[in-house]
């Protein structure tokens, strides 16, 4: 690395516009505070021309290491100039475009799904069982890095809906409405988390509803077995599966009524993945109270990772069945809805929460 030059007095020309100069006082150069110039600033003025990984003098008398122009920067040794790296965070909550960095060398990039929705509870007359409905499965998740050079100048981002919650049932005699499936989140064509039918909770019945459930292949990198919401009983609602690692949990299934009037509580959602602390949905507490709401994530402290899933609501026998609780953002499945009477109003499942990417740059 060479030392800066200082230029005779007179104007500078330059043939290149993006060029940066700093300007000091010709009478105390040691002295004099540095500033930033464009070329019609300079004047008949000494300058010292300044280049990443040269040698400038500052307004102290010190001599340091120019590590950035924009905005100008120092390091004490030419080591630590050598060594300074760039680092920009982008976090997409909505579908947009992705604008790579001129500097960057390497990208990662997460991608996390929509929630699945959870099933809502049925109705039936007096002494006849009948079940909440079920929790429903999280987001799928996935990650890579990619060399800068190999991406476009821009990317286009989608970010996947979360699935909606069955609605809540005032038909006498009515099943309980099936959750739906959150949206795929992308990144370009280069990577993509899905989300699969199946993923949303069944609606309640006179029997067990099904859980909602995703594979662990579709994780990147993948998980064995698959993470299941809690299905929805005539008694008390199931716990859904604990996330892995960074991975969202399973949402609890919706409480039910046996067919000696027995109101069941909500299942508790598995424990999620959050940094920092283990979180818990927790279900409703019969009579017809609402499942708990998932935690959600947001800060660079947490980024990378699932949020948590909503807890099933507990089922009613002379009141409303309790209301599956929402997933946690981003990614986080909806809580089963808790059953009720013939007169009455079932709960609502817990709706998904929508998806997000994260893309850092580095260079």
């Amino acid at each position: 690395m060479a030392d800066v030059v200082h230029h005779a007095i007179g104007r500078i020309g330059r043939a290149d516009p993006t060029d940066q100069y700093a300007v000091m006082d010709v009478d105390d150069v040691a002295g004099a505070d540095l500033v930033v110039a464009d070329e019609a600033a300079l004047g008949d003025i000494p300058v010292w021309r300044l280049k990443v990984g040269t040698r400038a003098r500052l307004d102290d008398g010190t001599s340091r290491w120019v590590t950035s122009l924009d905005p100008v920067t120092w390091e004490d040794s030419p080591e630590e100039a050598a060594s300074a790296v760039k680092v920009q965070v982008d976090k997409f909550t909505s579908s947009g475009t992705w604008t790579k960095p001129a500097w960057a060398k390497l990208v990662k990039v997460a991608c996390v799904s929509g929630g699945g929705g959870g099933g809502s509870g049925a109705l039936r007359g007096a002494g006849v069982a009948c079940s909440g409905g079920a929790g429903a499965a999280p987001s799928s998740f996935a990650e890579a890095e990619f060399v800068a050079s190999s991406l476009t100048a821009t990317v286009s981002v989608t970010i996947g809906a979360g699935g909606a919650g069955g609605a809540a049932q005032s038909t006498a005699d009515g099943n309980g409405a099936d959750g739906g499936t959150g949206g795929d989140t992308s990144f370009g064509p280069s990577l993509r988390a899905r989300a699969l039918t199946g993923q949303g909770g069944a609606g309640g019945s006179t029997s067990s509803s099904t859980a909602g459930s995703i594979i662990g292949s579709r994780y990147t990198p993948p998980m064995s077995g698959s993470v299941l919401g809690g299905a929805g009983n005539t008694g008390a609602g199931s716990i859904g599966n604990n996330g892995g690692g960074k991975y969202a949990p399973g949402a609890g299934g919706g409480g039910g009524l046996t067919a000696g009037d027995v109101e069941g509580a909500g299942g508790n959602s598995g424990f999620g993945p959050l940094v920092g602390t283990i979180a818990q949905a927790i279900g409703g507490t019969a009579p017809g109270g609402a499942g708990g709401i998932g935690a959600s994530i947001s800060g660079l402290e947490a980024m990378l990772t699932s949020a948590a899933s909503g807890a099933g609501g507990a089922g009613g026998n002379a009141v409303n069945g309790g209301a599956g609780g929402n997933g946690g953002v981003p990614g986080g499945a909806g809580g089963g809805g808790g059953t009720s009477r013939n007169g009455l109003v079932s709960g609502k499942g817990g709706d998904g929460a929508r998806g997000e990417c994260w893309v850092i740059s580095i260079g």
